[in-house]
């Protein structure tokens, strides 16, 4: 079962909610054109639940401590996922703790992405705080390994990223979640095309 955001003002139909148009989280996902379908079992949280670098539009917790969130970063001169996957790789290779898979080209809809597998300390919906040189629990949570799944889509007038966190000990059932959610991902065509190809 799934749960299809638009924006905000919706209905219900067996199984699925519906989301059409008006405020809250789908005024934010419509005006960037974005179409999501997320597991029924994902609830809407407040866009203000986990810090992210960047201007979130939305935010769900799923089963076992699992987190979404989808936001924006400032558009890159001349779109191009190689770039931003090196940039990106370089920028979380460096943070306490954290071991990074490489950067993985994919196709979202259409759109040139990159995909990269993070692993480190965390509360499992996030990872934990680095600024001190050692991972540090959030307030009323412990530390344990936590896996994050980046996906960041460069286009013309903005960088859309998606990041998923859940317990490395739930790594099947955020898997099953995230190809769920990609497959019916739908994304409003870019400006100009992408310079770079799959």
């Amino acid at each position: 079962m799934a749960r299809w955001i638009f924006a905000c003002r919706g209905f219900i139909i067996p199984g699925v909610l519906v989301i059409l148009a008006g405020c809250g989280n789908g005024t934010a996902l419509e005006r960037e054109g974005i179409a999501i379908q997320v597991p029924q079992e994902w609830e809407p949280m407040a866009v203000t639940t986990w810090p992210v670098p960047g201007t979130v539009l939305a935010a769900w917790r799923g089963p076992g401590r699992s987190s979404l969130v989808i936001y924006t970063s400032l558009a890159i001169p001349n779109p191009n996922r190689d770039a931003l996957g090196v940039e990106t790789y370089h920028r979380l290779v460096n943070l306490t703790g954290l071991k990074v898979n490489s950067p993985e080209k994919v196709i979202i809809d259409g759109n040139p992405a990159v995909r990269l597998d993070v692993e480190g300390p965390g509360s499992g919906d996030q990872f934990a705080s680095s600024s001190t040189g050692k991972a540090l629990a959030h307030e009323g949570s412990a530390l344990e390994q936590t896996h994050r799944v980046l996906i960041s889509i460069p286009r013309q007038g903005t960088t859309i990223h998606l990041v998923w966190h859940a317990p490395v000990t739930s790594v099947g059932g955020l898997k099953s979640a995230v190809d769920a959610t990609l497959a019916g991902l739908r994304l409003r065509a870019d400006r100009a095309s992408q310079s770079d190809t799959y």
